[in-house]
């Protein structure tokens, strides 16, 4: 298994840059240095994962 292309620290940072609403996924995926679709799954994988919490805790 390869290491990922972009870190979780990266992917983290770009996820909150769009949750904050400044940019839309184009605006904030071009700050950032990576895809649309890269962004738009992170940002639904963050979604999932903060959901679950919500429910488990």
């Amino acid at each position: 298994m390869s290491s990922p292309k972009f870190s979780l620290e990266l992917r983290l940072a770009a996820v909150q840059h769009y949750l904050s609403g400044k940019d839309g996924f184009r605006e904030a995926a071009a700050h950032i240095g990576v895809g649309r679709t890269a962004l738009r799954r992170w940002v639904a994988a963050y979604k999932q994962i903060e959901q679950y919490l919500k429910f488990r805790f």
